[in-house]
């Protein structure tokens, strides 16, 4: 697995790696990590990202995931973020056998922030397994976490998603969606929105879309002469593209766009 981590050095198969970033207070700092191998490589590999926010301070975190078809790959981010720090997180997972993946936010200082948006794409026999948490403990803390999806062949997947509001986090609030598209009806799709509540003054709210397209959408674009297969595959691409235009750094945003017009350019 090749790696573009602060080191720049490239992760070996049956190799783990460790990454930490701490950020002095009023400092920031944008990162991206692009993990990926040729596609049909085989192996195992994993990444653990330590993060560590001062008073203030801001973190735009983007991981792209992308091994071959026969990889294993575990990626576990934890963060402990203090009063007024912004934490951004972008997660792109687009290839792999098995991705095992976890996100821990404790939101300990107040007034902090947590922004979290997943973008998956499961074909063939993909295993993702997904788990994102915020762990509220400051007051006036929030937190966004934002899944969109898209499954196809034999994919399966689980997202758990869980908002932990504990006693003394008054004022704060949590959001968690997720958005997903069944390709075909031979995937396997597990959401698993949480929210945990121990303090009174607090919001937390949830919701799953989960399924084919509205059949008013499809009927609508197939009177304009579009054929359903392509419906779906656009409606498919607009999702995870909607989470690459979020990422700041241009020339990450700009090879991943580029990426997919190729790869739709082959299918036709």
């Amino acid at each position: 697995l090749k790696s573009a981590k602060t080191n720049d050095a490239p992760a070996q198969a049956g190799k783990f790696a460790e990454v930490e970033l701490n950020l002095e207070a009023e400092s920031s700092l944008t990162a991206v990590m692009d993990y990926r191998s040729e596609e049909d490589a085989k192996g195992l590999a994993g990444v653990q990202t330590r993060i560590t926010l001062g008073e203030g301070a801001k973190l735009t975190l983007v991981q792209i995931v992308r091994p071959g078809s026969g990889y294993t790959f575990l990626n576990d981010v934890g963060a402990v973020c203090a009063k007024d720090a912004e934490l951004r997180v972008i997660h792109l997972v687009l290839s792999g056998k098995h991705v095992y993946q976890g996100f821990s936010s404790a939101m300990e200082g107040d007034r902090s922030q947590v922004a979290v948006d997943v973008g998956y794409v499961g074909e063939d026999h993909a295993r993702y397994d997904l788990n994102y948490e915020s762990i509220h403990t400051g007051k006036k803390t929030g937190a966004e976490i934002h899944g969109k999806g898209i499954l196809r062949g034999h994919a399966k997947k689980v997202f758990r998603d869980s908002i932990d509001l504990r006693k003394g986090c008054s004022g704060s609030e949590g959001n968690e969606t997720e958005d997903v598209l069944l390709m075909d009806e031979t995937v396997e799709n597990r959401s698993l929105p949480i929210i945990l509540c121990s303090e009174d003054d607090v919001v937390g709210n949830h919701g799953a879309t989960i399924g084919r397209l509205d059949e008013d959408l499809l009927f609508y674009m197939e009177s304009r002469g579009m054929q359903k297969d392509d419906v779906y595959e656009m409606m498919a691409k607009a999702r995870i593209d909607a989470i690459v235009r979020k990422i700041p750094d241009a020339k990450t945003r700009h090879d991943l766009l580029e990426l997919d017009d190729e790869e739709e350019r082959e299918e036709r």
